[in-house]
């Protein structure tokens, strides 16, 4: 039988007794975020249920501690955790939620604010469908703080769906990866020892499979109580050579547990999907970074991408289809003018044989016109 959950009647800071149980535990990830943390707290207070706010201070090096600790001495239902080194926002993540007493969880960053009047008409359609293991949510964009757009679902998504229907609907981009639209059921986040991936990008990519894989029932709401604010100088905004790394090191992390998950056969459809993912990125890093990427970090990107399909013998009409060899050329030819990549990261490789390139990204055909080109770097 689920406990009571209180609702407000009017709106305000919400101060509940220790030996209740709030409808919601909010865990909020702060890494310097001194100019954004008070309107993401100050949202969350204002909500008309009855919530506990978990502050985690990933070691923060502006004002950001001392804000939060304003807040947990002036409000009951705040509580601060800082920890003492820079860990990433999985693993700050993971830690708040150890500390959640509330019937849901939901993972907030410190850039974004809640639309707190949402949250009661959530709870209601929450009541109503029994209290699902997870509800994934609309949400409304903003850049700057301006507002961009409201992102809803179509209807024929909306409502009861089981796990298995859920990662399909993620598997189709109808579910969108990030931890920030969607509640979890506290007992049922803590019974099947969940967390996020101490990586500092990508944390979110492949763990939602997991999430929704294993449960018995998700809503699709389109209460859009996030306001998700995007600032180009964000992590997940900063076009930064590592990213690509960092999803390659998720889908690692998911081909590893995936052998645990309930319907692993449909997690294995994901593996085209990050690759493809991976690729976009590298497209748009070198469109826009081309003036100043290095040579080096440009041979490792690719070299990294390719070597990784090899690994796992990911099928060449993949390849064909999605990003074959005289793309991933004419691509690098696009530089070519700043640091002359183009033949100079195949030759990087000695040989395209040496890898078997030829096998998986190059056709035949296609190789024997680059060596006609080229005959004296890629002989007979």
């Amino acid at each position: 039988m689920h406990q009571p959950v209180n609702l407000l009647e009017s709106s305000g800071a919400m101060i509940f007794h220790a030996t209740d149980q709030p409808f919601l535990s909010v865990i909020v990830s702060v890494y310097n975020k001194q100019d954004s943390l008070s309107r993401c707290l100050d949202s969350l207070l204002d909500c008309p249920v009855a919530l506990e706010i978990i502050i985690v201070d990933d070691d923060s090096s502006d004002d950001s501690r001392s804000i939060a600790q304003a807040y947990v001495d002036q409000y009951q239902n705040c509580k601060l955790i800082c920890l003492t080194k820079n860990c990433g926002a999985g693993e700050a993540r993971n830690v708040g939620a150890k500390h959640a007493r509330g019937q849901y969880l939901a993972f907030f960053d410190a850039d974004d604010w809640c639309e707190n009047a949402v949250l009661s008409t959530l709870y209601d359609q929450l009541a109503e469908h029994s209290f699902p293991d997870i509800a994934v949510t609309g949400y409304k964009k903003y850049c700057h703080h301006d507002y961009q757009s409201n992102y809803t679902f179509h209807t024929r998504y909306l409502g009861l769906h089981t796990g298995v229907q859920a990662v399909e609907l993620r598997l189709a981009k109808v579910i969108c990866p990030s931890p920030w639209n969607k509640l979890y059921k506290t007992s049922y986040w803590q019974n099947h020892k969940f967390a996020w991936p101490e990586m500092r990008h990508s944390e979110d990519f492949a763990s939602i499979l997991e999430f929704l894989a294993e449960a018995e029932s998700v809503l699709i709401s389109n209460q859009a109580y996030y306001c998700y604010n995007v600032n180009e100088g964000s992590l997940t905004r900063s076009l930064k050579a590592d990213k690509i790394d960092h999803m390659l090191t998720a889908l690692e992390h998911m081909r590893v547990r995936s052998s645990s998950i309930k319907h692993a056969d449909l997690i294995d459809n994901f593996d085209n999907k990050l690759n493809r993912v991976c690729y976009a990125h590298l497209r748009y890093f070198l469109n826009i970074n081309a003036a100043s990427i290095s040579r080096d970090a440009l041979i490792y990107l690719c070299s990294r991408l390719i070597q990784f399909n090899l690994d796992h013998a990911v099928p060449y009409r993949f390849f064909v289809k999605e990003f074959d060899g005289y793309k991933f050329l004419k691509l690098l030819r696009q530089v070519q003018t700043q640091h002359k990549l183009a033949y100079n990261i195949l030759e990087h490789y000695s040989t395209l044989e040496q890898l078997k390139i030829n096998t998986f990204v190059l056709s035949p055909i296609k190789l024997r016109v680059w060596k006609k080109r080229s005959p004296t770097r890629y002989p007979n």
